[in-house]
This record gives C-alpha cells, structure tokens and sequence, in this order.
C-alpha cells in the first residue's frame, strides 16, 4: 500500500484490507492509500467487516432488534428505499450459475 499505485489484484485488496486496515480501521481509514482502495472497491469477501467498522452501531442495535425494525418497515415508507430494494439483489456475489454465494466472514 503507498500512493496512487497500481490497482491491486482482488486477491490483494482481500489481504491488505484483512491483514493491514482491518485489525487498525480507525487509524488507517483515513489514509489516502486507504481512501484511493475505497474508491476502486472493496472486494466482497471483506465488505461483512468492513461496514460495519465504517457506518458503525451509535443505537446499539442488536440483530433481532434490527430485524424486527426492518420487517415493520416498508421500503415504500424510508426514502430510497424502493432502490435500495432494487439494488440489493443486484449486488449479491454470485456464483457462475447466477445462484447467490453465502459469504462467509471468515473467508
């Protein structure tokens, strides 16, 4: 990681964000190196752990919690959420087949 290098490969971008931005996010995520990886994309292998660490939880929502907000909510009802909707399928890693992949966070 430096500068404006070159874009690195995947599995790279996997290593470096596990290896060196992960175990010290609130130090290195505003690095410029840290920032330019962000704007190329985070591989999907490591987005489950990275924002989380980025949005963060100020309500100290627990996952039921969140799933039952989420279920008496319509998209309808949050703005944009009929695109986030839309999007979130879209978005999903896939298999060669098109059939969704279960990310694993341990990947």
């Amino acid at each position: 990681p430096g500068g404006g290098g070159p874009e690195l490969s995947t599995a790279e971008a996997i290593r470096v964000w596990r290896e060196v931005v992960l175990p010290n996010f609130e130090d290195k995520v505003k690095a410029k190196w840290v920032q330019q990886m962000w704007k190329q994309g985070i591989p999907a292998f490591v987005r489950t752990q990275v924002w989380p660490k980025a949005v963060g939880n100020r309500l100290k929502l627990t996952e039921a919690r969140f799933d039952e907000l989420r279920e008496s909510t319509r998209p309808e009802d949050v703005p944009g959420g009929a695109e986030i909707e839309t999007d979130v399928p879209r978005t999903q890693l896939r298999g060669q087949g098109g059939e969704r992949v279960p990310v694993d966070e341990g990947q």
